[in-house]
């Protein structure tokens, strides 16, 4: 077992502001750091960091291969779920983590677990809603790390 944990942050980003696409992301970061129930050390993935300063890819088909290969090779993969978006891409990354047996934890960022999308809902292992940020964190440090 690697001495540390990868978590990825699946999530809209198409059509969405940076507070939008980076919020939520923030705040589940701040909350991983806080926590000390980790039993190893934990490298988030914001795949936001990323896109919003990487100049150095070709083209979009090189970065969406960095998000699926993030994806598939996580511990855990966090999927951010806005219930009035439907977003291929953080459907696309949650069906290749599925695909590879990560466990997938929704985080619910605004609206209701009844409006997640059934593939959604059927491929995660759970899901928590915008204000459950640390009990998630616990639930992934408690059965994940």
């Amino acid at each position: 077992m690697k001495n540390y944990m990868t978590i990825y942050l699946a999530g809209a980003m198409t059509g969405k502001t940076y507070k939008e696409m980076n919020g939520w992301r923030e705040e589940v970061t701040r909350a991983i750091e806080r926590s000390t129930s980790f039993n190893r050390m934990v490298r988030v993935i914001n795949p936001v960091l990323y896109y919003s300063t990487a100049d150095e890819y070709d083209d979009d088909k090189e970065y969406i291969r960095w998000e699926f290969r993030n994806a598939e090779n996580a511990d855990v993969v966090i999927s951010g779920c806005d219930t009035k978006v439907n977003s291929i891409g953080t459907s696309v990354e949650t069906a290749l983590a599925f695909k590879k047996n990560v466990p997938i934890v929704l985080f619910i960022t605004d609206g209701y677990a009844c409006d997640v999308h059934p593939y959604l809902s059927y491929m995660s292992d759970k899901f928590f809603y915008h204000d459950e940020v640390d009990k998630m964190v616990e639930y992934i440090a408690r059965y994940f790390s």
